[in-house]
């Protein structure tokens, strides 16, 4: 079984909405958000979901950080379903 994967935005830099460098990804169950301090020259990517919250640091790359929220979701959809 795959999970569909989360839909993300193009990069935002700080505005009203996050203080930060940011992307959010689009789910049905909520979307999250990666932000950084973009003026950085080795920024740490903090992941959040927006509706069930929770963060992971120090993640190294947006690639990084992407593959986390991923891999969260995944697990929480998968987590829904008895077999």
């Amino acid at each position: 079984m795959k999970v569909k994967n989360i839909d993300w935005s193009k990069e935002f830099p700080p505005n009203s909405e996050c203080n930060y460098n940011h992307v959010k990804g689009k789910t049905p169950l909520g979307d999250f958000l990666i932000s950084w301090k973009g003026w950085k020259d080795s920024p740490i990517y903090d992941v959040e979901h927006i509706v069930y919250g929770g963060y992971r640091y120090n993640l190294g790359s947006l690639d990084d950080a992407k593959e986390e929220a991923q891999k969260r979701y995944t697990e929480t959809v998968l987590s829904c379903i008895e077999l």
